[in-house]
């Protein structure tokens, strides 16, 4: 019993190791999709490990990812071989592409592509998609595909002319390959997404240098006219939902698609909530005008991407009754019920907080206007009150001018 007792300890040098958490690999971690994947990836310790690609490991935001935790590997989307060993013993992945070819100075400046002819980036996107593809092939420990898509559309056009942006239609090609691909073991998913709330929003460092979707002290902008209508979410929710299906895996999301959704929102029902959120102001909704879309843009999408979504077939939240929308909500609320609200996303803009809007010249001066008319008011209403007590001075003096016996 003695020599049992003290082997005891021994014994566990012996016992099985725990098997490490699930890989999950992220390429174009960079990107704002990409960080919102990864911060709640992480966030439950030993869930999972993450694996961010990243083309730069010193960009500000690779240093983000590697202060969450995650494991950076450097690679190209457009180096297959970069990419076979950027997956070597993944479990999970999330194939996220870029129709922009931009990257980020260490300032957080935009660095745009040398080439921004639209079919140039279209081909792009789609060669960064085929080279995940092709490399997830070669990895057989991948259990899990999951693509980030775009959302397809949901009405008739109004103009059967218009396009589907250059990013959408690079996006659907990706889906038609991975469906179609016979190399490629385990499950493959789809996750579609909608316009982004931060498009009306610029992240800090991506809008360096621009000035467009800023929300403003009285004013935010868009894409679309006032009462046009779409489907959002937060990027971050977005993050959350890719996490979410990876978690519940293959047997729930095999073969599957999610066209993800938080809201269904027009310009003007954006504005009414910056005026509820900030409460000291009413908020107006601007259109971003054409010509800025066409000259001042050095590219196409997003003039493509306002033609889609008001004159050709908007996206999946776009039927008639609403009831699509609804069920899309309602689907991704089931599996990520902390799904941020549009009033919950403008206070993290700071909405609540900011000053009041200055005057136009135009205000400026009717105010002075009114200001003047007030006093000149104030003024005639003074006069008139000291006029009309003159008979009551006269007598109250007559009155002590008296003697005691009434006589003067």
């Amino acid at each position: 019993m003695l020599l049992l007792t003290s082997t005891l300890p021994l014994l566990g040098l012996f016992a099985p190791a725990k098997p490490p958490p699930p890989l999950l690999v992220c390429t174009t971690a960079a990107s704002l999709e990409g960080m919102a994947f990864c911060r709640h990836a992480l966030r439950t310790p030993g869930e999972f490990r993450v694996r961010a690609v990243v083309r730069n490991p010193e960009s500000s935001r690779a240093l983000q990812l590697e202060s969450m935790g995650a494991e950076l590997v450097v690679a190209d989307n457009h180096d297959r071989d970069s990419l076979v060993s950027a997956l070597d013993g993944a479990h999970g992945l999330y194939a996220i592409t870029t129709w922009s070819g931009s990257s980020f100075q260490a300032d957080g400046t935009v660095v745009r592509s040398d080439n921004l002819d639209p079919h140039h980036l279209e081909e792009s996107e789609v060669a960064q998609g085929l080279n995940i593809l092709h490399a997830a092939e070669r990895t057989p420990t991948l259990q899990h595909y999951l693509l980030q898509s775009m959302h397809r559309g949901g009405r008739e056009p109004v103009d059967a002319s218009v396009e589907a942006p250059l990013h959408h239609r690079a996006k659907w090609r990706q889906e038609e390959a991975l469906l179609e691909s016979t190399a490629l073991g385990g499950a493959r998913s789809i996750l579609r997404q909608p316009t982004y709330l931060e498009n009306f929003a610029n992240d800090v460092t991506a809008a360096r240098g621009t000035k467009l979707r800023l929300v403003q002290p009285g004013v935010i902008s868009g894409l679309l006219a006032a009462d046009e209508e779409l489907t959002v979410i937060s990027v971050d929710d977005l993050g959350a939902l890719a996490v979410g299906m990876l978690r519940e895996g293959p047997s729930a999301y095999d073969g599957r698609t999610l066209s993800a959704a938080a809201a269904r929102i027009s310009g003007r029902r954006l504005a009414e909530a910056c005026s509820r959120v900030h409460g000291r102001t009413d908020f107006a909704y601007k259109q971003v005008p054409w010509f800025v879309l066409r000259f001042l843009i050095p590219v196409d999408y997003p003039l493509q991407l306002q033609r889609w979504l008001s004159r050709g077939r908007n996206d999946e939240g776009a039927d008639r009754d609403g009831e699509r929308a609804r069920d899309l909500i309602a689907e991704c609320a089931a599996l990520h019920p902390q799904m941020t609200s549009l009033d919950e996303w403008l206070r993290k803009q700071g909405v609540d907080s900011m000053p009041m809007p200055p005057r136009s010249a135009a205000d400026e001066a009717r105010h002075r206007a009114a200001q003047a008319a007030r006093g000149v008011r104030l003024a005639a209403l003074t006069t008139a009150r000291t006029v009309s007590r003159q008979p009551e001075r006269l007598l109250a003096r007559s009155f002590r001018l008296r003697s005691p016996d009434g006589e003067a």
